[in-house]
């Protein structure tokens, strides 16, 4: 009997995002899912040599969040982080509403993916919204963590960076 590749390539190892939690080698492929509406919750990475050449993760918003609530990756080890989002609104009034925006990180070590009481993730982090992040550690050229995704946002407070 042939093996159906499809299925078998394609399954994700889910975990709830809650509190504080660091990645490990392990983790690699898994997505992480922000369900809580009300709770902080941190995304410590691996570093980039106990991760390896291609290791990456997912995280994904399945609720709306409160104005008090934050999402955030954090490179422990200072790796930086280049690439970009697409942060494209969701809600407001019509006239509050910018256009879809592209934020490029310029080598930060934070991601701030959802709303908080900062200007730097304000208004940001709405269902639906999801960061992929994978390890390049390549010889000769310097390790960094590429980020791609795409973010909810709610109105005018959607266009601050999610980087720092």
């Amino acid at each position: 009997m042939a093996k159906n590749g499809f299925s078998m390539s394609n399954r994700v190892v889910p975990e709830e995002l809650v509190g504080t939690v660091t990645a490990t080698a392990a983790d690699c492929g898994k997505v992480y899912v922000v369900e809580t509406t009300t709770d902080d919750v941190q995304l410590n990475l691996p570093t980039l040599a106990s991760a390896g050449n291609g290791w990456n993760c997912t995280v994904q918003t399945v609720a709306d969040p409160t104005n008090a609530k934050t999402v955030k990756i954090v490179s422990v080890d200072a790796s930086l982080v280049y690439g970009g989002v697409l942060a494209a609104p969701i809600s407001g009034t019509a006239g509050d509403n910018p256009a879809a925006g592209y934020f490029k990180s310029a080598g930060t070590t934070n991601i701030t993916l959802a709303s908080g009481s900062d200007a730097g993730g304000q208004g940001k982090g709405y269902m639906g919204s999801s960061v992929t992040i994978t390890a390049c550690v390549m010889s000769g050229f310097t390790s960094v963590w590429s980020v791609e995704g795409n973010l909810a946002t709610s109105g005018s407070d959607g266009h601050t960076t999610p980087f720092s």
